[in-house]
């Protein structure tokens, strides 16, 4: 079976390594060998890319611009987006060529966010200061078409040429910010809950409150026979650990409603990430902790997390991620918009711009997050599903991964969640074809 791709380059270096790892073995599973001598290169069996600045008739060839051949961060240098009929968009420099390969690397290691230093009260970089969202490619994957568009032009050269092709899969990913609404408070939470209620007026929720405490109510929050028996994909939980405060809501970790949740969960769910707290970003030891504390509860290792709040901080939370050997994160998403944050559907590893070394972190982009559907772009339920299901469809024809985000607390079918339930188990349970 041919699958293997020869590359001409004067230089190797860890960016362009990183970038044709990404390009070549994961999403084209293809192997490729770099030649930095000519007449080597040249006798090689085909397909070939003359990734060089040397006039050569052999191969495809793809003139570099310098992104992969420099360290560090360049602000200075403004990308320029264009409308093209093969490439669909192009990335480039100011007196540069379109280089897919720098474009790839330039969208995956996220290097805009470290040259626009404008964030949301919350730390974040919001969607509506990307390019992709400027541009309108925040809902295509990119880094996608332009590896195929690549594959084409090299089966175009070499017929026999093996692409592998890629598969569709769903991540059903749900957030414990608030793991009860009533169960497992402690005394002064629940009783202030309930003079509140009694304050507003709001009778309804009294006797709710009451009827749970004692047994003869379901609590509201508890919403886990859904996501665990009407959903056809099992689910990733991300669970808050943090004791109580500002934004961080969640009952004690240590107190028996969580500890019997959590054998409940660790009997049905593929994995258990932890939710590290808005704290944590700004006091490290934080993060140390409610990781340890998860894994005891569950009496297993934790590798994977979600920011609360999708509170993102490059590279400042990825290290804090790696000193704690978290391997997996969900976070790379946009509160603000659905889409794709780095313009691919599939995972990718973490390129460290700061130390240029690629990381052992894998990152997964949330592509939907119901908070978003219905708080910051204000859709209902059937506007919401048709909007989500249209990108589910790209993510169908380019074969990457599909990350939905909800909330337990999301789907409880009452107040302003009413009729989301359905959204989710539609997006969650829709075919793959």
């Amino acid at each position: 079976m041919l699958n293997t791709v020869a590359i001409f380059s004067l230089e190797v270096t860890p960016r362009l390594t990183y970038t044709l790892n990404e390009m070549f073995n994961r999403r084209l599973g293809l192997q490729y060998v770099v030649y930095t001598n000519q007449q080597e290169w040249e006798n090689a069996p085909n397909p070939k890319i003359n990734y060089s600045h040397r006039a050569i008739e052999t191969g495809v060839t793809i003139t570099p611009n310098r992104l992969l051949f420099e360290t560090g961060i360049d602000t200075s240098r403004k990308p320029l987006v264009n409308k093209d009929d093969f490439w669909k968009w192009t990335i480039h420099f100011e007196q540069e060529n379109f280089d897919p390969i720098a474009g790839v690397f330039y969208l995956l290691s996220r290097y805009e966010e470290y040259q626009n230093t404008k964030r949301d009260e919350h730390g974040r970089f919001s969607a509506a200061d990307s390019l992709a969202q400027q541009h309108g490619f925040l809902a295509f994957p990119l880094v996608e078409h332009w590896c195929d568009r690549l594959g084409e032009l090299l089966k175009e050269q070499e017929p026999q040429l093996q692409i592998q092709p890629r598969t569709y899969k769903v991540y059903n990913t749900i957030d414990i910010d608030f793991a009860y609404l009533y169960k497992g408070l402690p005394i002064w939470r629940w009783t202030g809950k309930l003079i509140k209620s009694l304050v507003s007026l709001k009778w309804h929720k009294t006797i709710e409150q009451v009827l749970v405490t004692c047994g003869f109510s379901k609590d509201p929050y508890d919403t886990y026979e859904v996501i665990s028996r009407e959903t056809n994909v099992k689910p990733h939980y991300f669970l808050l650990m943090a004791n109580y405060g500002s934004v961080d809501y969640n009952i004690n970790p240590q107190s028996n409603a969580m500890q019997k949740l959590l054998q409940k969960l660790n009997s049905h769910a593929l994995e258990i990430g932890i939710h590290p707290s808005y704290r944590s970003n700004s006091q490290i030891n934080l993060l140390e902790e409610e990781k340890k504390q998860l894994e005891h509860l569950i009496g297993r290792p934790v590798n994977l997390a979600r920011q609360h709040f999708l509170k993102l901080a490059l590279p400042t939370t990825y290290h804090q991620y790696t000193q704690q050997k978290i391997t997996k994160d969900f976070s790379f998403g946009y509160a603000d918009a659905i889409g794709f944050r780095a313009s691919t559907c599939m995972s990718f590893n973490f390129y460290d711009l700061t130390i240029e070394m690629p990381q052992p972190l894998e990152i997964y982009t949330t592509n939907v997050m119901d908070v978003t559907l219905k708080h910051y772009l204000q859709l209902s339920p059937d506007e919401a599903l048709k909007l989500s299901k249209n990108l589910t469809q790209v993510i169908k024809q380019y074969g990457g991964n599909f990350v939905c985000l909800w909330h337990n607390n999301s789907l409880n079918e009452a107040d302003i969640w009413k009729n989301w339930k359905q959204v989710y188990l539609q997006l969650i349970n829709q075919p793959n074809d």
